[in-house]
């Protein structure tokens, strides 16, 4: 039986449908939406390759999930399902092939392309992002198919090759006007066995002391996140886990700190790697530093003459820094201290 998505706009009086766009128009433009805006695949994920070049053809999109799962995207743009799940299977088993140091020459070579960023260390940039830790960890590439609507067929062959094992899925969007502006409708099928957002491949929660309590490191950790607790005293603000970070974020109390601290303001991380292990990560949202230009300048001198220098990271919305114990993030925490103490200034108290 065919599906329909349809929305309306309510008002006090009655209740308005959407019209749909053009699904052509809205195919021809869905991966330029998803390159520049990744979450729409689900929480988590991070496109680290686009358009990259295969035996059967350019693959689409190459994403890893906040749990460490690579993700081959295929876009359904007409054609037959036969064509995008078989591609997207022999890129898929291809990067299964690959060795460590393989998979990482593949992606520096790819990762450079319009709305994706460089990615030098593919393994580095593995250990930041993913709660696995090691890329050695990341287990079998996923697939998944998107596109605006499925047919049936499409969706028999995604549920015969789960059942037989593999990690596919498949994400429906759906496109609508309104008042001129192109509103997007996301439809995710969900595998009821394993209970997990299959468009997302995204598992269970994380907990980011975890992460460092395998690398033995929890108390650098704890001790870390003391120091920036500290920088917030009393102020109101918001404190949750993603992937290895704790991350600190104010409230929203108008329209344009709502803009800025959606992104929020600062993260701590610990890393652990099979080179070093227990390295301390201040994280400084690129939003918040271009918000305050002369304050992070300053705080980033600070921190260079302690000896702890900002580390260029692939992730646009970072300025991370690194020290190499607690001693030397309690150096840096009087210059945190006031970068921070400005952007509470502007934008705390609720």
């Amino acid at each position: 039986m065919a599906e329909e998505f349809r929305i309306w706009r309510i008002d006090e009086e009655s209740a308005h449908l959407l019209a749909k766009t053009p699904r052509m128009d809205t195919e021809q433009n869905l991966e330029d939406i998803l390159a520049r805006n990744p979450e729409l695949l689900g929480d988590g994920v991070a496109l680290v390759g686009r358009q990259i070049r295969t035996g059967g053809g350019p693959l689409d999109l190459l994403g890893v999930t906040s749990d460490g799962t690579l993700v081959v995207y295929e876009l359904k743009r007409g054609g037959t399902p036969r064509d995008a799940i078989t591609q997207a299977l022999d890129y898929a088993s291809a990067l299964d092939e690959m060795s460590e140091a393989e998979l990482s020459q593949h992606i520096a070579a790819h990762s450079d392309s319009k709305d994706i960023p460089k990615i030098d260390d593919f393994a580095d940039w593995y250990a930041e992002h993913s709660s696995n830790g090691e890329l050695s960890r990341r287990g079998r590439t996923a697939i998944c198919c998107v596109g605006i609507g499925a047919d049936d067929a499409t969706r028999r062959i995604a549920k015969w090759l789960r059942e037989a094992g593999v990690d596919i899925s498949i994400v429906e969007f759906a496109a609508y006007q309104r008042d001129g502006e192109q509103l997007l409708a996301r439809y995710v099928e969900l595998d009821d066995e394993r209970k997990h957002d299959m468009g997302a491949v995204v598992r269970t929660a994380v907990d980011p002391r975890n992460r460092a309590r395998e690398r033995e490191a929890l108390a650098q950790f704890d001790a870390a996140v003391k120091v920036i607790r500290g920088c917030f005293n009393d102020v109101e603000h918001r404190e949750y886990p993603h992937k290895n970070l704790l991350r600190f974020s104010l409230p929203a109390t108008d329209s344009d700190s709502r803009r800025m601290t959606q992104r929020n303001v600062s993260a701590v991380c610990v890393r652990g790697s099979t080179r070093v292990t227990g390295q301390i990560y201040i994280v400084i949202y690129d939003p918040i530093a271009k918000a305050f230009p002369e304050e992070f300048e300053q705080m980033q001198s600070a921190f260079r003459d302690a000896g702890v220098p900002e580390r260029k990271t692939s992730h646009k919305s970072w300025r991370a820094f690194r020290a190499a114990s607690v001693t030397q993030v309690e150096t840096v925490h009087p210059a945190l201290q006031q970068f921070l103490g400005a952007v509470i200034e502007r934008y705390g108290g609720g």
